[in-house]
């Protein structure tokens, strides 16, 4: 995957945004913020689903298998060349066989 997602949270002005998800760190590998720590996950490419042009789904597990994150982004406008806004995604993440919902807002780009 060579483009980048960055998800943050939505309840605050832009300056304060706290980052919670960044894929683009490495091929296939994105970075979430879980109880203050960046957790490495990789991509599920069977779960994925990009085909849609207003939106997609990104599924994601920790190494060991012991977290699952899913992503449902909703498409925007496009900001500039190559960017575009993500006005709404969740972020589904199940640990531990607890399951909790995240809000969130960001851009994408290739």
């Amino acid at each position: 995957n060579d483009c980048d997602l960055t998800l943050t949270t939505p309840s605050l002005p832009f300056e304060y945004y706290r980052f919670i998800f960044y894929d683009g760190y490495a091929p296939e590998v994105a970075l979430m913020k879980i109880d203050q720590q960046w957790v490495q996950l990789f991509r599920d490419e069977a779960s994925s689903d990009k085909t849609s042009a207003q939106g997609y789904t990104e599924v994601f597990f920790s190494e060991d298998s012991s977290l699952s994150v899913a992503i449902d982004i909703t498409l925007g406008e496009a900001i500039g060349y190559e960017l575009i806004d993500i006005p709404a995604a969740s972020v589904t993440v199940e640990r531990d066989g607890q399951t909790t919902t995240l809000e969130a807002v960001g851009e994408t780009g290739c």
